[in-house]
């Protein structure tokens, strides 16, 4: 299979996986409203922050080590890739060992820290000492899908989460209806972890992606420092991410109550599985990207990483629009659906969303590039200092204007830190002006907000008077449909590279997308 393929096959399954995940995630808030109230829901939203910050114990091993088995995965015959998996299998096992013991005493400590009331202290220790235990078993299991995706084969990985995940909602509604309560997700949580990971192995054996027999070398110091020195520079980038995107939950609860946190889950879930959609084309690619370093096709690889950031750009521009203009109207029939509880969600949030879905777009992917360089240099400092002055920016800004205040102090901080950066690196590693990256690159993107924007705006004024929000919703997203797929297409997309993407996609969808594509 060639790389093209490989690649697309990966981004193909990953758009799949987004849509069980993203069935899963409109299911479970529903099913969980039902069963839990908004307090008890939110105890679990904190549980994903927590889930974040308690990853930090990986200290950017994970990544240094994906990175290096791209490096060394073509040649099997010798003793380097088997030294590194060994040493990668080792550090994430003790990894997973720190993260189950700091995880068991942390608990109750932070009870206090989150101010939260006396009869959810109990649950809370409970939930987060079984969320822990599904954290530190997914470390053990970390190996494999770094092997499979450092050989470009993440749609196998896909597949497997994709089964998985139906299993998982299955056993949460009957842990549901055994009268288990909030710890009926951290018991599916667990089960999918510990799936994916054996699942994962068997594929890398039945694949052959293990070194040849008596070629796998044994566990190195050297290998050890040379991932510890990468990773160490990956771990401030790590810490700085989530101080930026992870903190909300915490910021929330203390400053507004744990119910609001379920408000802030509900108004951004579908955030969360947009943005993973617009960063699968990137962090699929990157895999690909990186091979073209090591063999040095310098030029391939420029054309390549421009087409990738246009298409993740412009794709965001679409999704942030479109998620401005249906949003508000999505979280109330959705949360209607749980029979118990109706959330309100205020459409200005949702612009504010939008616009950082794009920031985002932009940010994760020249950072994503710029990691896989290798030379992370003064982008460890960039995204910590981000970090910062966001919680102190974000708890103010809270204070005075509520969420919405929280949403534009991540928009500011993004784009005078990470943002700006990574356009400046991007720039210097191909040795282009800044004009080219910040402006020409961005310029399908522009086109794609200029003209969608006005329509979507209307078209929301012309809905907002329907009191069925079934009929809005549904007239909402047919005008994203008929009206921005085509200004996407149209606009978002250099003719040339769709007429490249025509050219390498399959026989049987280039009758699809000719028609769609124009060509």
């Amino acid at each position: 299979m060639s790389r093209f393929r490989r690649v697309f096959h990966s981004v193909a399954s990953g758009y799949a996986l987004l849509v069980v995940i993203a069935l899963y995630g409109l299911a479970t808030l529903p099913l969980s409203l039902r069963y839990l109230n908004g307090e008890r829901m939110g105890l679990w939203t904190l549980m994903s922050s927590i889930w974040n910050y308690l990853n930090l114990v990986d200290f950017g091993m994970t990544s240094a080590l994906g990175r290096s088995l791209v490096d060394h995965k073509d040649d099997r015959e010798g003793f380097t890739y088997g030294s590194f998996l060994q040493t990668g299998w080792l550090v994430m096992a003790v990894q997973g060992a720190i993260v189950g013991v700091v995880g068991y005493f942390l608990a109750p400590a932070l009870v206090p820290f989150l101010k939260l009331e006396s009869y959810l202290q109990v649950e809370f220790i409970t939930v987060m000492r079984w969320q822990t235990t599904a954290l530190a078993l997914s470390f053990y299991g970390k190996i494999f899908a770094l092997t499979l995706m450092a050989h470009q084969r993440n749609d196998v990985a896909n597949y497997f989460e994709m089964g998985n995940t139906g299993i998982s909602f299955a056993l949460l509604w009957f842990f549901y209806h055994t009268g288990h309560g909030v710890v009926s997700l951290a018991w599916a949580s667990l089960y999918g972890v510990s799936a994916n990971s054996i699942l994962s192995a068997l594929a890398c054996w039945k694949l052959n992606m293990f070194p040849s027999r008596g070629r796998w070398g044994q566990p190195s110091w050297q290998y050890f420092k040379e991932m510890f020195s990468f990773g160490k520079d990956l771990a401030l980038v790590a810490l700085g991410s989530q101080l930026t995107l992870a903190s909300q939950s915490f910021i929330i609860t203390r400053e507004l109550g744990v119910a609001a946190t379920t408000l802030w889950y509900a108004g951004t879930r579908m955030l969360q599985l947009v943005n993973l959609m617009i960063w699968r084309i990137s962090d699929f690619s990157m895999p690909a990207l990186g091979e073209m370093m090591v063999r040095r096709e310098t030029g391939l690889l420029r054309k390549r990483y421009e087409n990738v950031f246009i298409l993740s750009a412009s794709l965001s521009a679409f999704c942030g629009v479109t998620y401005a203009l249906c949003n508000s109207t999505f979280v109330h029939v959705w949360t209607s659906l749980s029979k118990k509880q109706i959330l309100a969600w205020p459409a200005q949030n949702d612009i504010l969303l939008g616009l950082w879905m794009v920031v985002i777009a932009i940010l994760h992917c020249h950072s994503g590039f710029v990691l896989a360089t290798k030379r992370v240099a003064f982008m460890r400092y960039i995204y910590f200092l981000e970090g910062v002055v966001f919680v102190g920016f974000g708890v103010v800004a809270t204070r005075l204007a509520g969420l919405a205040g929280l949403i534009a102090a991540s928009i500011v901080c993004s784009c005078l830190f990470s943002a700006a950066y990574g356009v400046w690196r991007v720039g210097n590693y191909f040795e282009l002006p800044l004009s080219i990256v910040a402006l020409k690159w961005t310029r399908p993107m522009g086109r794609v907000l200029l003209f969608f924007g006005p329509a979507a705006f209307v078209a929301w004024l012309l809905a907002r008077s329907i009191p069925d929000y079934r009929l809005r919703l549904t007239i909402q997203a047919v005008t994203a449909v008929l009206i921005g797929i085509p200004i996407l297409v149209r606009f978002g997309i250099p003719p040339e590279l769709r007429r490249e993407m025509l050219a390498r996609a399959p026989r049987l969808a280039q009758g699809v997308l000719r028609p769609v594509f124009g060509v």
